[in-house]
């Protein structure tokens, strides 16, 4: 059986538009066609977060 995490990355995917959070597949506002250059929250090697898990990450000091 599916979970909600299963079920967010499942409309991520399908999803063209809009990048979603790698970490908990939230919508972010970030248009996939924007180059990562000019993104706010896009890590190298890992992708685009939503500013929530950013910013844990950040005050947690893994980014």
């Amino acid at each position: 059986m599916a979970d909600v995490h299963d079920i967010k990355k499942e409309k991520a995917q399908r999803n063209t538009e809009f990048e979603y959070c790698v970490i908990c597949w939230q919508k972010t506002r970030v248009r996939r066609n924007e180059p990562i250059e000019t993104r706010v929250g896009y890590v190298e090697g890992v992708g685009q977060l939503c500013p929530r898990c950013m910013k844990d990450l950040y005050e947690r000091g893994e980014l």
